[in-house]
């Protein structure tokens, strides 16, 4: 497995842990993507940091794509936890 596979097979799996603990806790669903991919993307850059020992010269580009990519992730995790009924719920105000 290539290294670059590596990093995809890692971001995929952060997005994923990411998208259900917030779609877990957070009713609103932009809200809980929105967590999921910036908490994703910076969980990434820190490792990709920790990794290569320096940040990359394009490291703001790599965060922008990263939270695009991690949002849309996000946004299916989230349509699929809500189909199933695992999302977390809007409560009534009493």
């Amino acid at each position: 497995m290539s290294e670059a596979t590596e990093g995809i097979l890692i971001f995929a799996t952060l997005v994923l842990i990411c998208a259900i603990v917030s779609h877990r806790f957070l009713s609103n669903l932009m809200l809980a993507c929105l967590v999921a991919s910036v908490s994703a993307a910076i969980e990434f850059q820190i490792l990709a940091y920790l990794h290569l020992g320096h940040l990359d010269a394009l490291f703001l580009v790599a965060v922008g794509f990263t939270m695009l990519y991690g949002f849309a992730g996000a946004f299916l995790v989230g349509h699929l936890m809500r189909r199933l009924g695992l999302a977390a719920r809007k409560r009534d105000a009493t």
